[in-house]
Order: C-alpha cells, then sequence, then structure tokens
C-alpha cells in the first residue's frame, strides 16, 4: 500500500482510537460513547462518495468501537470487501479472518470463508502470489476505465507469461480473451481462449473455455474447427452442458447456411452490374460509349443521393448496428439506381429501349437491393437482434 492510499486511512482510525480512548478517559462504555449505527451508516456514505480509504477505516471503526456489539460483524464484512476492491489482499484476509474468529455464530460467515478461500487460492497460503495479484487487480481495474482494454490485455498476458503457476492463470486468461472479442481482435481471442483450457481448475471451468473458444471460432467463420471444439465438450459436464453443446451445433448448421447465402448475394450482385454493363455495351455499340453512358449520374441518383444522406444522418443517432444497416442499403440502392438509370438512359438515347431490356434492369437492379439487404442485416448478426425484437418484443 503506498503512502498516498494510507493516509486517509490511518487518519480515520486515528480519529476513531481517539474517540474510543476518550470515552475511556471519562468513564463512558465504548458501547455508548457513540451510536455505532449512525457510525456504521456514516461510513456507509464514505463508501457511496467513492473514498473509500477512509470509508473502510471508518468501518474497522465501528467494529473496534464494540467488537461484540450487533454491529461489529457486518462492519468487518465491508471493511473486508473494501479492501478486496482496493487491492489490499493482506488486510482483507486479516479482516475475514477476524470475522470467523470473534463472530463465529454470525451470519456472514459463510461469506468469510467463501472470501478466504478465493484469497488465498489467489496469493497462496503463503501470501507467495501476493505481488502478482496485485498487479493482476491493478490492471482490470484500469482497463475498466478505458474505452480500449488492449494495453491491459497485453500486459496481463506478458505478467501471466512471466508466471505460469499463478493461480488466477486461467481467470486472467479468459479476461484477456474476452478483452480481444470485444475490440474486434478475434484471432487473438481464438487464442486466449485456447490458452485458457489447459489452465482451468475444474472440469465446469474449462467446460466454460472450450464453449467460448467454439463461439470465438464460430464468429470467424471457422465452422469445421468450432464444430470440432464442440464435439470435444460432450460428456465433459452435465446433461445441462450437452444440451447447450446441442444448440451450439444447430447454430453452427445455421451460420453456414447463411454463409453460403452471403456467397449467393454477391454471385446476384455480380450478374446485376454484368447486365447493366452489357446492355450499356449493346445500346452505344462501343466499350468506350458505354463507359461514359455508365459514369454519367442518371436523373435517379441526382433524386436519391440527397434523401440517402438524410437518411444515413438521421441514422447517426441510433443503434451502431442499425445505422451500419442504413449505410449499406442505401449504399446497395445508389449503386442499383446508377446502374439501371444509366444503362436504361442509354438504351433510349440509341433508340434500344425495348420492354426485355427495362425488364432485365429492373430485375437486376431489384437482385442488387435483395442482396444488398440481406448482407446489411448479416452483418454483426443484426438479423439475429431483428429475431429476437420480434419474438420477445422491445428491451
Amino acid at each position: 500500500m503506498t503512502a498516498g492510499a494510507a493516509a486517509p486511512r490511518a487518519v480515520a482510525v486515528a480519529r476513531a482510537v481517539a474517540l474510543v480512548a476518550l470515552a475511556l478517559a471519562l468513564g463512558v462504555s465504548p458501547a455508548h460513547a457513540a451510536d455505532p449505527a449512525a457510525d456504521f451508516r456514516a461510513a456507509a456514505r464514505l463508501y457511496a462518495d467513492g473514498d473509500l480509504a477512509a470509508a473502510q477505516a471508518a468501518y474497522e471503526a465501528v467494529a473496534a468501537a464494540d467488537p461484540t456489539g450487533p454491529w461489529a460483524d457486518d462492519a468487518l464484512s465491508e471493511a473486508a470487501g473494501i479492501a478486496e476492491k482496493r487491492g489490499e489482499l493482506l488486510a482483507a484476509r486479516a479482516l475475514w479472518r477476524r470475522l470467523v474468529d470473534e463472530h463465529p455464530t454470525s451470519r456472514q460467515v459463510r461469506r468469510a470463508r467463501a472470501r478466504l478461500g478465493v484469497i488465498e487460492a489467489a496469493i497462496g497460503p503463503d501470501g507467495r502470489w501476493l505481488d502478482v495479484a496485485r498487479r493482476h487487480d491493478a490492471l482490470l481495474a484500469e482497463a475498466v476505465r478505458q474505452s480500449d482494454p488492449s494495453p491491459q490485455a497485453i500486459a496481463l498476458a506478458q505478467l501471466i507469461a512471466e508466471h505460469p503457476d499463478y493461480p488466477r492463470a486461467h481467470d486472467a486468461r479468459m479476461w484477456i480473451a474476452d478483452a480481444w472479442l470485444r475490440v474486434g481482435e478475434i484471432d487473438r481471442a481464438i487464442a486466449g481462449y485456447a490458452a485458457a483450457v489447459p489452465l482451468a481448475p475444474d472440469a465446469l471451468a474449462r467446460w466454460r473455455a472450450g464453449k467460448a473458444h467454439g463461439d470465438a471460432l464460430a464468429l470467424a467463420g471457422r465452422f469445421d474447427d468450432a464444430e470440432r471444439v464442440y464435439r470435444g465438450l460432450y460428456g465433459q459436464s452435465d446433461a445441462l452442458a450437452d444440451r447447450a453443446v446441442d444448440r451450439a451445433l444447430d447454430d453452427l448448421a445455421t451460420l453456414r447456411l447463411r454463409q453460403r447465402l452471403v456467397y449467393l448475394a454477391w454471385a446476384l450482385i455480380a450478374a446485376a452490374l454484368v447486365t447493366f454493363v452489357g446492355w450499356a455495351r449493346r445500346s452505344c455499340g462501343t466499350w468506350r460509349a458505354a463507359a461514359r453512358a455508365l459514369t454519367r449520374p442518371p436523373l435517379e441518383v441526382i433524386y436519391f443521393a440527397p434523401v440517402a444522406l438524410l437518411l444515413v444522418a438521421t441514422s447517426l443517432t441510433g443503434n451502431r448496428l442499425v445505422e451500419r444497416a442504413v449505410e449499406t442499403i442505401l449504399l446497395g440502392g445508389l449503386v442499383a439506381a446508377w446502374g439501371a438509370g444509366a444503362g436504361l438512359e442509354a438504351a433510349r438515347r440509341h433508340g434500344r429501349l425495348t420492354l426485355a431490356a427495362a425488364a432485365s434492369h429492373v430485375a437486376a437492379a431489384g437482385a442488387i437491393v435483395l442482396a444488398v439487404v440481406y448482407l446489411a442485416l448479416l452483418d454483426d448478426r443484426l438479423i439475429d437482434m431483428i429475431k429476437e425484437t420480434l419474438t420477445h418484443g422491445h428491451d
């Protein structure tokens, strides 16, 4: 603990001790020197204000002022929890131990024993891993305040690499993989989950890491690898976990179908563009004339462009996924309008505007619109969000 962090706590403890000493000097029992309930509420206000050091000291002062009183066990529990939050694991362990030893019948004892187990697993019974655990917790606390946790993920990975026997290595690897997934570094996330699997402390943690690994592979489009990982999870846990694997494999089949439809959508767009170019060449007679006709914006585009810009500007105020979908759809609509409009105008100018030409241009434009809409809804799984909304309603 640094001198700066220790100062507020030392001042608060000193004040509490001074009050108790004054009460003893005046012959007043510590239990009646102050109102423990009021002091407990004052400590809670300090915590709510974010002054963790002072709050911890104030809770400890409540327990010190009346060690056998009704507020002592709760005060020790709150002080221990704050000490953990501040990364003072040795102090937290001592406070939890006091709670168990001094208040064996308290309703807080079960929580105290659980937290003692967690702390000792993190730092070792002899405190061997205390420094690593502090650095670990400090990186997590720092990452919470950052929009991009990449520097903390890199630093934590280096810390774990330097201490491969660290008891919380599995949790650290899982956090690192989650962080990479949040910032879109899917390959790094996959590697992180794979590294976490062999470090799992029990079967359930191993299953969860494996499931996250398979999910990341599926998200990256590596469907065969994802299926292999999913199938390897059968029998690792209970029947409920096996049913979750069944659902994951069903979702994987859906993703495979969607991927085939993506290829079909791009094929439709390519065919439509070829149709526009082919009709322009047929109408104009030469490739040079066809290029000039297709690069000249038709009336449809002149009308559509400002409307599209207005819709894009409106979408910027809403959901980011919807915004990207709107932009993609409008861009596809612009391409369809330009290609169809320019092609039909070229056919009209050269006296080749027939029913077949008009029908082919309309069909090509419609194919582009349908394909682009599908691609837009598929992006970032917006199609799943829409399906969920239609099934369960708005949030």
